[in-house]
């Protein structure tokens, strides 16, 4: 039986995530696959939460079932760092563990699934605290982020349709100064969600994305008001912070004017989310040119 390899980077970040999907496979191909992480060095949320959420899409699936391995990291600082974070645990790996788990709250999120929506709020607040800890952001930029994300995470529920819901991981980063957020899906995607609308069911791939950032875009409207990406994009755009999208086959990437391209393909809804400690722009410039209705605020006061 032929062995599919999928190598995971040296350096698995945002920069190499697409050089990691090209090689995946959604679909049972009767071969056996092997995940290889050997040569893993370095991994960040981004990272991570895409790496779990596919080994974890095939474990519900079934797809190459008594047929897939992973092959472990040479590196034991990685392994012991891929265990604190929960990898081993959400895959149901059994594994021991020759460390102290000291407490990460206000520094990290382990990779977490999100099964329902009663969860939401308590993966929110475990967000917030790593936004607050280190930096200096005013109590209405975190409203506005506490916000955002509650819609997006929604999203999981209301448009994915993702077998394993959704996987989230978070870290502060106190060298550089910055947070990185990353939520992954491995549903029906963005394009395929919005294009549901007949507003927008002609748009491609790239153009869907596009929309998907603009306030109010939404394939239902009587769900959600269409306005977490929308506000975490900007924020990421006014603060040289970082918002990206991957899904099905287009990227969207905003660090400044946002950019959508072809990319390789991914099942589901890559999004994440990089917003530095010191903002530049405030809360209040961000509402006055791009104020939702008030209502819609009195509900951001409420979360």
């Amino acid at each position: 039986m032929k062995m599919t390899k999928i190598t995971v980077p040296e350096e698995f970040d945002i920069t190499s995530l697409e050089e990691f999907i090209k090689q995946l496979y959604w679909y049972d191909n009767k071969t056996s696959v092997e995940i290889d992480l050997s040569k893993l060095k370095f991994i960040r949320p981004s990272g991570l939460a895409v790496l779990a959420a596919y080994t974890q899409y095939l474990k519900v699936t079934g797809l190459f079932e008594n047929r897939r391995t992973i092959l472990w990291p040479n590196d034991s600082d990685v392994i012991r760092y891929l265990k604190r974070m929960d990898f081993h645990q959400m895959l149901d790996i059994k594994t021991s563990e020759n460390f102290s788990r000291r407490n990460g709250t206000g520094k990290f999120q382990e990779l977490y699934q999100v099964d329902n929506e009663d969860e939401i709020s308590c993966i929110i607040g475990s967000l917030e605290q790593i936004l607050q800890r280190r930096s200096k952001l005013s109590g209405d930029f975190v409203n506005i982020m506490r916000y955002a994300l509650h819609e997006i995470l929604e999203n999981l529920f209301n448009h994915a349709n993702s077998p394993i819901n959704g996987v989230i991981c978070g870290q502060s980063y106190p060298k550089l100064k910055k947070v990185q957020f990353a939520i992954v899906d491995v549903g029906i995607g963005i394009p395929k969600s919005l294009r549901s609308n007949p507003k927008y069911s002609r748009l491609s791939d790239k153009k869907c994305l596009l929309e998907s950032i603009k306030s109010k875009v939404t394939s239902k409207p009587n769900a959600n008001t269409g306005e977490g990406l929308f506000f975490a994009s900007k924020i990421a755009q006014l603060n040289d912070g970082l918002f990206y999208i991957l899904s099905l086959n287009a990227r969207l990437e905003a660090r400044g004017k946002p950019i959508a391209q072809d990319a390789p393909y991914w099942q589901g809804t890559i999004i994440v989310f990089e917003v530095p400690y010191f903002v530049k722009k405030s809360v209040e410039n961000i509402f006055n040119k791009f104020a939702p209705p008030e209502n819609d605020f009195e509900l951001v006061e409420e979360l």
